[in-house]
Parts: structure tokens; sequence; C-alpha cells
């Protein structure tokens, strides 16, 4: 495992929580420079700042995953609090599952109202939440929107798939040829999708992951292998991890912070 310094894009090792078992851990999220492991099934959870090694233990969701689950980490900066969503699925057959958020402050989780199937979920500036939901009905794919982590019941926008882009969230749109970049923008309490420009380099780019920063994307090609493209530069190419470590199978961006939460190791 390791992290990467954008200036020179050097590979550094990040050491998980001793407590982690990373051979399990399938979800990685980092948010104000505290990075979030989960294992199997979101019920073993551990958030370390990297910078200063301390770390701590989430305490163990209160709904079992009989099925399936779904996670997602960020900041509520309505209430100056670190939040976990997760939401599990009860009976997909049925179209039943049931969420819960942890709260950094409170130190504990509490059941929000929920009656969707999520397929992913993702929290963004402004204390926003965007959550893919899958419908039998048309339109298959739709996106809830939460907004202000604090309240307890989800309210649905529109469909798309959403990223964090210099501060706002933005989706990735895709004609089969030309990936265009959309953003979100609030005119009066309206919320419509405007687009910005396209990536023009797309013969390798089959699935834009997230956004680093500065100009630079995170996607897929055609051999599912992480590329950074440039999309000031219009230039892509191939991370290169560093030479011990021989596989890996998530990018995210860090950035790196002091801050502290109670109950750190």
């Amino acid at each position: 495992m390791g992290r990467i310094k954008s200036a020179s894009e050097e590979f550094v090792r990040l050491n998980p929580p001793p407590e982690c078992n990373i051979s399990r851990v399938n979800y990685i999220k980092s948010c104000n420079g505290l990075v979030c492991f989960a294992e199997t099934y979101y019920d073993v959870i551990h958030l370390l700042n990297p910078s200063t090694e301390r770390f701590k233990r989430i305490p163990t969701p209160n709904i079992q995953a009989p099925c399936g689950v779904y996670l997602d980490f960020g900041f509520d900066d309505i209430t100056n609090d670190y939040k976990l969503l997760r939401s599990v699925f009860d009976d997909v057959s049925d179209d039943v599952f049931k969420a819960e958020v942890y709260s950094a402050n409170a130190d504990s989780w509490k059941q929000i109202q929920a009656s969707e199937i999520l397929l992913s979920s993702h929290i963004f500036p402004n204390s926003v939440l965007y959550m893919e939901r899958f419908q039998k009905l048309i339109p298959p794919r739709e996106v809830l929107r939460l907004h202000r982590l604090n309240i307890s019941r989800l309210r649905l926008i529109r469909k798309s798939d959403v990223l964090d882009f210099e501060g706002s969230s933005a989706v990735i749109l895709s004609d089969g040829s030309v990936h265009s970049v959309w953003v979100l923008e609030d005119v009066c309490g309206v919320f419509t999708w405007n687009k910005k420009f396209n990536l023009e380099y797309n013969s390798t780019i089959v699935w834009v992951i997230s956004y680093l920063g500065d100009g630079q994307f995170v996607a897929q090609n055609y051999d599912l292998e992480y590329i950074s493209y440039d999309y000031k530069k219009k230039v892509a190419k191939k991370f290169l991890p560093a030479a011990d470590i021989t596989d890996y199978n998530s990018v995210v961006k860090y950035t790196e912070s002091l801050v502290p939460l109670n109950g750190f190791k």
C-alpha cells in the first residue's frame, strides 16, 4: 500500500493501523487527511491519520449485513463532524435495505430512514451526500441527494455518477467516444448540471474514477490499469507503483494534515 506525492509522483508507503487486517480491506477513502479502512461487510472500520500515525477503531455497526453493504466517509461542515454512511441490503429480491450514520463526535451509530437500494454513495463539500440507487422501473439508475448530513431522510434529484472537482460536485458523461465533465450548480435553490469541457484524450480512457486536483484525473484503461490524465496538458500515463508494490486495486485522493479525533491511539 502506498500514497503518491503529486508534485513528483513519488510513491510513499502507507502503513495501515496495526489492528487492521489489510488482506480483508475492500474499502479505502480519504477526507481531510484522515483515511478510512473498512474490512469485508464494512463492520470492522478504522480511521487513520498517516501524518501522525494515530488511529482508532470505529464502534461495531448496529445493522448486520446478510446480503450486501455500501459505505462512504466524509466531513459534515454544518456540525463540524466526520461521518460514515453505511447502507445494508436485507433482501435484494424485496428491494429492502437499511441505513445508519456514524458520528465521530458522538462516537456512535444512528439508524436513518431509507427505502431504496443503493449502488454507491459519495460525500462532497457543503455536507452534501449523493447516492446512486437501483430501481426496477425506468430510469434504472438515479442519484439520491441528502442535503446536510445531519438530517434523517434521503431525497431524489437525478441520475448521474458523481465526483469532487475543484470543490464542486461533478459528473463524467460519455457517449461511447467522448467523455465530458459536467458540474452541479445551485442557482437560487435549483440544481442543474452544466457542461464544462470534454476530456480530449479518450483513446485509452474507459472509466474516470476521481479528480486529484491540478488538472489530474484518475481513470482506467481497457486493461483496467490505473492511469493519470492531465486534462490541461492532454497527457495520459500509467501509475507506476513503488518497486516493492506488485499490485494495487484502488486510488484515492489524499491531503496531509494533523487532524485528530477523540479516541485516537
